[in-house]
């Protein structure tokens, strides 16, 4: 199974949904995790995501998929906000600029492989993130494991 097409297959069908009903379907994920696979849709809206939109999108994107059918396989399906999105392409650093983000590095930069701050964007090949006392970190972009969007308490 192509993991990607299927993601743009969902995408491509769910998103003008997910806009008929005032949100944006920010990315489609789909993975397998221990013995079952998952499909995540992240929206978000202006306004803010309230459980009811995910509620929503969930019922009325069951339909559509049940239809499709783009999945050969069980799966859950999961509708959330964009809170704690995972960043996986290199666009996304500028779509979620201003954003809080947490980034994990295969090896240390600046003497730590936990970065987390205030996403800048993606400069000359680098994560540019800044710290709660405006200090920028700059880390390079094939030293990323994982980033992923961080709500702030």
């Amino acid at each position: 199974m192509d993991v990607r097409g299927v993601e743009l297959q969902v995408k491509r069908a769910v998103e003008p949904l997910a806009e008929s009903m005032g949100l944006t379907l920010l990315d489609v994920e789909l993975s397998s995790e221990g013995a079952g696979w998952f499909l995540r849709l992240y929206i978000d809206k202006e306004s803010g995501v309230g459980i009811d939109d995910c509620a929503r999108l969930s019922e009325e994107a069951d339909g559509i998929l049940d239809g499709m059918d783009p999945i050969p396989h069980a799966y859950v399906l999961e509708v959330t906000s964009s809170g704690e999105k995972p960043l996986r392409f290199a666009e996304e650093y500028a779509k979620f600029s201003g954003r809080n983000v947490l980034i994990s590095t295969y090896k240390q930069v600046g003497g730590q492989k936990r970065h987390e701050g205030k996403l800048i964007g993606l400069m000359d090949g680098e994560v540019v993130i800044e710290d709660d006392e405006g200090k920028q970190s700059r880390i390079p972009f094939e030293l990323v494991s994982k980033a992923r969007l961080a709500a702030r308490y």
